[in-house]
């Protein structure tokens, strides 16, 4: 059994997946979900997104060859991103407080980059495994 590989541009494309998904989903969130579910949407979209860029940052840049200290390093960007992330967090739920529409896009919109990459993965594996 060959084992995929991901190449260098895999993130990049999650990005562009992403953005289109995003966009789909917003409208799709507004017309289920009115305003307030579609700006919940965008909110934990773009949340994951950037999430997603902080986590290849401290990849890309903590665990590279040439890095000195990476352990200090990836310490500290997580250190910084974990009280952030609680604040963005708890700054949803309380605009989010008396609309469960907003909550429950906002929601769904955290988790479009790992969606992203789920299905991606599982369309390479399947690729793959039609090709033989």
């Amino acid at each position: 059994m060959k084992i995929t590989t991901i190449d260098d541009g895999f993130v990049a494309r999650i990005y562009k997946t992403s953005a289109v998904v995003g966009g789909i989903g917003l409208l799709a969130s507004w017309r289920i979900g009115g305003p307030f579910a579609s700006m919940g949407w965008a909110a934990g979209a773009i949340l994951s997104i950037i999430l997603l860029r902080v986590i290849e940052y401290a990849v890309k840049s903590c665990f590279a060859k040439d890095v000195l200290k990476p352990r200090e390093k990836f310490a500290r960007i997580f250190i910084i991103k974990l009280p952030l992330m609680i604040v963005v967090l708890g700054l949803a739920v309380w605009v989010g407080k008396f609309n469960v529409a907003f909550v429950a896009a906002f929601c769904v919109g955290l988790a479009l980059a790992q969606v992203v990459i789920i299905l991606k993965v599982l369309g390479l594996l399947i690729s793959e495994r039609l090709a033989g």
